[in-house]
């Protein structure tokens, strides 16, 4: 206190050397502190050491101390400053650290509330930046952070102080003024036990939040690996969730945020944290959807809360048993006991049978043999019909029959049209990063889009299977067809005799009907599959419609045999039908019975439904001789009596 009072009686009697004598100085000196903090101040009240004879007289250049021109009057500010980590550093081997001239200015020194200074909060990421984005600077002593300038301008306090001119966050409220300390000091603001305090300064609710869960007690236990603010939001990208730059961004909450930590596997075992739990959401519907950049999903933070996480041993956890049905309704109205436990990570059911990986491996089992089988028999006819090509004569023709009514072939091509859409909405949900996928999204396949396609389609195939079943029904030709379809004894006899003929690369002697083996596995496999999928998809539409009515594995199950028999569905079509409607060397390049007229020609008939066509020669010659009447004929005879009536009339 000595100096400050000493200097202030030494102005105030006047007995100051040579006072008022600056106009001497600016003789020589162009230095003006008009307009300065200092204004009021003569040169000798800084320069304290002068001897203004000597130096005007002889030229010599006088000792300048800061610790006499500042802190003589600062004296506080100094000795804090002396023990920074600028301070401390400040000697002839670091002569570069940052002293009060090179943050305050020197004869143009303003104070902090101008807003030309260059401590304004406004003014100081220039400031610091003039150090701290210098390459040179930063390489010589060894920064860690090589330019955290150029982040934080990314940030939301950034854009904040843009905009208000000073009501955010800048760089000396985290770091602090004149006792900025290394991170690594017991007493540094931005020491990792010390950052909540820091950022709860002006964050205080989610401040008093985050002191509830249990992230702080782990910390307060002295935890390293607990996060702190920094570990979620970053540190000087900080930006608001939707930020391009912010690390709790919502769409990618999961894997760059809660999941760095939640999916170390080390971590789990160190902790004995839950185990698979990134696995378990990342396919999940919620974390599938996310990967696909919808905000509208659930993440991490909707279901576990943001600041006070808790386990779901605490009651007042929203993830708690008492209060999973309330945390799930927030999205989803009308939410049960049932749907909450079907879905949390893994549920109690499914810790104590593992359900969905008994499905799994049941449809795994499957699609290898049932697939397997289908690409062995579908492989033997290839090899059968290559070897007999070259005898086969060329078809007899012959008038065309029609084999499919007009609505049939809406039906099929609607049946077509809402499956593949199905298919390529169903799987672009389960594989966001499958360039199929991407292309898909870059055309304007967002997650909303997808979604809404997808039901739209399950719309279709469930109104055209219920139009379908009417027609099947009501109809005469419907009932017919339905009749025709039905699995029969002679259909393994057929499929016998017609393997052994393509195994011997002969001529297959059996007379089909009008639905061969082939046609009757597709169909019948096809009403089993889309009923399957129906019933699963409603679940998954309307997972809170049953309430406690079902299990709570039930919605898990759903999406387990829906994702499996959308697998087995796709690959049946692909490998079964398309083989018999495209690439069967009979109907190469495809056979357009189903999607133009459904006729089918004479020649055709007789070669491939030859049993049938035998059939239908009988019933209309005991029509022509009066032993079967109008009324006891089949449509298709009918019909041909109607055509052949019509070609003669």
């Amino acid at each position: 206190m000595f100096k400050p009072l000493a200097l202030m009686v030494f102005l105030l009697t006047g007995l100051a050397p040579l006072a008022g004598q600056d106009d001497v100085c600016l003789d020589c000196h162009e230095t003006d502190l008009t307009g300065s903090i200092h204004e009021q101040f003569d040169c000798q009240s800084c320069h304290v050491d002068l001897d203004l004879e000597e130096h005007t007289e002889e030229g010599l250049i006088p000792d300048f101390s800061l610790a006499d021109a500042c802190g003589g009057c600062h004296e506080e500010e100094w000795d804090q400053h002396a023990q920074s980590v600028h301070g401390l550093k400040l000697n002839s081997t670091h002569p570069d650290e940052a002293t009060c001239v090179d943050c305050h200015g020197g004869h143009e020194a303003l104070p902090a509330t101008d807003l030309a200074s260059m401590v304004h909060p406004s003014n100081l990421v220039t400031t610091c930046g003039r150090c701290h984005s210098n390459p040179e600077l930063v390489e010589r002593h060894a920064i860690a952070i090589r330019d955290p300038i150029t982040r934080y301008r990314q940030s939301i306090h950034f854009r904040v102080l843009e905009s208000s001119g000073y009501l955010s966050a800048t760089c000396n409220d985290c770091h602090g003024t004149h006792d900025i300390q290394n991170l690594k000091h017991s007493r540094s603001t931005i020491n990792y036990w010390n950052v909540a305090e820091t950022c709860g300064r002006c964050h205080t609710t989610e401040y008093e939040e985050f002191r509830t869960s249990d992230h702080w007690v782990a910390l307060q236990r002295g935890v390293r690996d607990a996060p702190a603010c920094i570990s979620c939001h970053g540190e000087h990208a900080i930006s608001d969730p939707t930020g391009r730059y912010d690390e709790v961004k919502k769409s990618e909450a999961a894997d760059r945020t809660c999941l760095k930590c939640h999916s170390d596997d080390e971590l789990a075992d160190k902790y004995d944290l839950p185990a698979n739990v990134a696995a378990t959401y990342r396919d999940s519907y919620h974390g599938l959807a996310a990967q696909r950049g919808a905000e509208d999903v659930s993440t991490c933070y909707d279901c576990h809360g943001v600041h006070a996480i808790l386990g779901d041993e605490h009651r007042a956890s929203t993830i708690h048993p008492d209060n999973l049905r309330q945390t799930c309704a927030k999205c989803h109205e009308g939410a049960t006991a049932q749907f909450a436990q079907a879905y949390t990570h893994r549920s109690v059911m499914f810790k104590e049978v593992a359900i969905e990986d008994i499905v799994k491996y049941i449809y795994l089992a499957l699609i290898v043999v049932v697939i397997g089988l289908m690409v062995l028999h579908n492989a033997i006819i290839i090899i059968g019909y290559l070897r007999r090509k070259r005898r086969l004569e060329a078809a007899e023709n012959g008038d065309s029959q029609r084999r499919f009514s007009r609505i049939e072939v809406w039906q099929h091509s609607l049946m077509l049209i809402s499956f593949f859409t199905l298919v390529i909405t169903g799987f672009a949900l389960k594989f966001p990063e499958a360039g199929w996928v991407q292309l898909l999204a870059g055309l304007g396949l967002t997650e909303t889009a997808r979604g809404l396609i997808h039901r739209v389609a399950a719309v279709v195939m469930i109104g055209v299977s219920l139009w379908h079943l009417a027609y099947a029904i009501t109809s005469r030709w419907g009932r017919h067809h339905l009749r025709q379809m039905l699995p029969r004894a002679s259909d393994i006899s057929d499929f016998s005799g017609y393997m052994k003929a393509q195994i011997a690369g002969r001529k297959s002697k059996v007379k089909f009907p009008l639905f061969d083996y082939t046609e009757k596995v597709e169909y019948w496999a096809l009403v089993w599959g889309t009923l399957v999928m129906i019933l699963t998809g409603l679940v998954l539409w309307f997972p809170t419609f049953l309430g406690e009515a079902t299990p709570a594995w039930s919605i898990k199950v759903s999406e387990a045999v829906h994702y499996w028999e959308a697998w087995l569905a796709t690959l049946a079509i692909f490998v079964w039908h398309i083989f018999f409607t495209v690439y069967h060397p009979d109907e190469y390049p495809l056979n357009n019975v189903m999607f133009f007229s459904g006729r089918m020609p004479g020649r055709i008939w007789r070669h491939r439904h030859a049993g049938f066509w035998e059939d239908l020669e009988k019933e209309l010659a005991g029509y022509r001789d009066g032993r079967l009447t109008l009324e006891e004929l089949t449509p298709f005879a009918r019909q041909a009596l109607e055509e052949k009536n019509d070609t003669q009339n």
